[in-house]
């Protein structure tokens, strides 16, 4: 549309500039004729000066001739008069003299009318030359002037052509600029509505993967938060074995003395299990005072034998001495991980005598 429009004023500039250009011309070629026409008038001033000049000095010349042969009439008439009255007293080669002198009179009057009448013909002939030039010069005018009228008529129908086409090419620019824009904004829209289509699923997913990572790091925030408050929560349990026994089986620490952080302490007490609620490590030491030589103790971690005591052994086997045997471990617990100490079936003392101790310690 841009490209259309410059050469619109392009065009438009060039048919200024013709027009211009072209008035330009004429203008020149009307003054030059002008100037011509000017000259031709002053020539044709000046022949009529010289042909009024012409007849001035050809009617001096005839009065100055008039005026000498009148002048010398009247000296032959006098002369003729003079002889008369002398008669035969003159020669008469004296009045040859006067015939000769008279025709010589009469032979320069002759010429004079020659060249006069010579005059007037040239003059004449003068005057019809200028007066054919004017008719030619005026009939070069009219030609030169009708030609260029009619070649800027000429030009005026072209730069108008040249106008219709390119209005033409305009319109038909225009339309095809129209089409085009429309089509262009078709698509625009499909495209609009194709990229918000995908703007909102783009934003949907991202909005499903921010819920995803907020969850996931919320999960991960628990997590850290539940390992901060694991190894920052305590856990200790001191408990004492209530009464003796010599039952093989598994020992029931049920007087529980001290117990922090613990919340299932009342089935520990019914089964002797403790059974691990927060990861850690921990430290596990059981003390037991037994009266029966070779008596020993196992602790038992998921089912496993992890430590192994003996308390005492006397060969003499006196009735009278006690011992205690004690073991601290460290091991790390998960949750749910099941620990007990067992008694394969020895004469064990009770109360504070035998004690067993659990402490997370990280």
């Amino acid at each position: 549309m841009e490209n259309l429009q410059q050469d619109n004023t392009l065009l438009r500039h060039d048919v200024d500039n013709s027009f211009v250009l072209l008035t330009n011309q004429i203008k020149q070629k009307l003054d030059l004729l002008d100037t011509k026409i000017a000259v031709i008038e002053k020539n044709n001033a000046t022949n009529q000066d010289i042909l009024k000049l012409e007849e001035k000095n050809k009617a001096l010349e005839q009065r100055r001739e008039s005026a000498v042969l009148r002048n010398k009439s009247i000296l032959v008439d006098q002369e003729i008069s003079n002889l008369k009255q002398l008669g035969s007293i003159q020669p008469l080669q004296e009045i040859k003299t006067l015939q000769q002198t008279v025709q010589t009179i009469s032979a320069q009057t002759n010429s004079l009318s020659m060249k006069e009448r010579a005059r007037s013909q040239d003059f004449l002939a003068l005057y019809n030359m200028t007066t054919d030039s004017l008719n030619n010069l005026e009939v070069r005018t009219q030609s030169k002037i009708k030609q260029l009228e009619i070649d800027h008529i000429s030009s005026v129908r072209a730069i108008d052509h040249r106008v219709d086409n390119l209005i033409n090419k305009t319109r038909l620019s225009q339309y095809s600029v129209g089409t085009q824009l429309s089509n262009i904004q078709s698509d625009f829209m499909m495209k609009l509505q194709e990229t918000e289509n995908l703007t909102l699923v783009h934003l949907h997913n991202i909005e499903k993967k921010s819920e995803d990572m907020e969850n996931r790091n919320n999960l991960t925030f628990s997590r850290i938060q539940k390992q901060i408050n694991d190894s920052t929560e305590q856990v200790a349990m001191t408990a004492h074995l209530p009464s003796t026994t010599s039952a093989a089986g598994i020992l029931k620490f049920s007087d529980v003395k001290l117990s922090v952080g613990l919340n299932n302490l009342s089935a520990y007490k019914n089964t002797g299990k403790f059974v691990c609620e927060t990861k850690g490590l921990y430290m596990i030491s059981p003390s037991i005072m037994a009266d029966q030589t070779g008596a020993q103790f196992y602790i038992y971690l998921n089912g496993k034998v992890i430590s192994e005591t003996y308390i005492v052994y006397n060969s003499n086997n006196p009735s009278t001495m006690r011992y205690t045997g004690t073991v601290v471990l460290v091991q790390q617990l998960l949750p749910n991980d099941s620990l007990w100490v067992y008694n394969p079936g020895y004469h064990l003392n009770g109360g504070i005598y035998t004690t067993f101790t659990i402490v997370k310690v990280k």
